[in-house]
């Protein structure tokens, strides 16, 4: 984008000598159609480089809502493994107390 800017300049600054110089309508006409393929170069490159930082800020912002769902993931994880134990801790408490009514009689 820079060079073409700069080129962009140049062209400008020698259609201004020409004009200055009264310089042949032709080759200002010429040099003025130059400048506006240059412009549009110059927007498709902007364009495209607006673009690629869209899709990096898009991309940042993926990958942090995937850590943030694979946080959550393995929280809900833990705390399922956390009931599993409690429930199973529950069955052997219950059964320990069963055996220990069968010892008593």
């Amino acid at each position: 984008m820079d060079e073409i800017r700069e080129t962009m300049r140049k062209k400008q600054q020698q259609v201004e000598d020409l004009e200055n110089e009264e310089g042949s309508q032709e080759e200002i006409d010429k040099l003025k159609r130059e400048l506006r393929s240059l412009e549009t170069q110059h927007q498709k490159a902007r364009s495209a480089y607006e673009g690629s930082v869209q899709a990096a800020e898009d991309r940042s912002m993926l990958e942090e809502d995937i850590r943030v769902l694979e946080d959550s993931q393995a929280v809900d994880v833990a705390e399922k493994e956390k009931e599993d134990a409690r429930e199973a801790l529950k069955a052997i408490k219950k059964r320990k107390e069963d055996l220990d009514q069968r010892w008593k009689f």
